[in-house]
């Protein structure tokens, strides 16, 4: 199975793309961070990033049992790195786990939607007004949305396989170039 991760800070668009390549047709995994958010646990903690991950690859292996051969995700455990205080003690543990996929014929690659850091924190504001409950998440302190930026940066090139530069594209050539990304690696 060729698992495709899109991948971006809160904002860059990610949810908006994957839902534009649902309406083509192609099979998706959304992130449903907030629907299966641990509230006994801080979005900082590592338990609440430990207990979303696990339910990430339980979804992934399902995909796997069921046949799928290509699937696109909202998101990968990766990303949780940025958010959690101490997050960068799981990025050798993540690694290695989807290095331990391809034992099982599941291949993730990352696809990064690069957007300008001020877009992604006005875009983060606007939902803030529409979904008050992301208020727990931190996306209105900006000294906390620039560090995690700063990690989606530096990993290009290492973390993420492909980068869209998405900040002046419509939704479309961004589709449009994720197709072809997939065409090309499945």
């Amino acid at each position: 199975m060729n698992l495709f991760a899109i991948v971006g800070p809160s904002g860059s668009g990610k949810t908006s793309v994957v839902n534009a390549l649902k309406s083509y047709g192609i099979k998706t995994m959304e992130e449903n961070y907030i629907g299966s958010y641990p509230s006994r646990f801080s979005n900082r903690e590592l338990l609440s990033k430990w207990s979303w991950i696990a339910r990430w690859i339980e979804l992934v292996w399902d995909f796997k049992l069921t046949g799928t051969t290509v699937i696109v995700s909202d998101r990968c455990p990766l990303e949780v790195v940025p958010y959690a205080t101490e997050g960068i003690l799981l990025l050798e543990s993540l690694n290695s786990t989807i290095m331990e996929f391809q034992n099982h014929d599941v291949w993730i690659r990352t696809i990064y939607l690069r957007v300008p850091l001020q877009i992604c924190f006005e875009r983060s504001r606007e939902r803030l007004h529409r979904e008050p409950c992301r208020q727990i998440y931190g996306e209105e302190d900006l000294d906390y949305v620039t560090s995690i930026y700063a990690f989606y940066e530096k990993s290009v090139g290492n973390l993420w396989d492909f980068t869209i530069e998405a900040s002046e594209r419509s939704i479309e050539e961004i589709v449009d170039e994720i197709r072809r990304i997939i065409d090309r690696n499945s």
